[in-house]
């Protein structure tokens, strides 16, 4: 299953580490960037300094690391500090095209 990008962004890290497994960070601007960890693995051409836009997929649900199941562990980081995405009032977006509903 593909990961996508919540928003347009600069790679930070895509890499390996012994708890994360492979994982992929986005900064978006200078408050948020986003965080995805245990990936089967990165999507080709994810590395440091490479522009990404929302909806490209950046790699793809695993369990390495720590995990014991494929899932993605989602961080949304403001200013430096890990938050609650859901608690942010983050910046407004378009909504989702009629086209697309029927996948979600």
């Amino acid at each position: 299953t593909a990961i996508y990008s919540v928003g347009d962004g600069v790679i930070i890290t895509a890499a390996y580490s012994k708890y994360n497994g492979r994982y992929v960070k986005v900064k978006h601007n200078g408050t948020y960037s986003t965080q995805y960890l245990h990936m089967y693995r990165i999507a080709a051409g994810i590395k440091p300094g490479v522009k990404v836009k929302q909806g490209q997929v950046i790699g793809y649900v695993g369990h390495t690391g720590l995990a014991r199941g494929n899932h993605v562990c989602f961080r949304f980081w403001k200013n430096g500090k890990q938050v609650d995405p859901f608690k942010q009032k983050i910046p407004a977006t378009k909504p989702l095209a009629k086209k697309y509903s029927n996948d979600f």
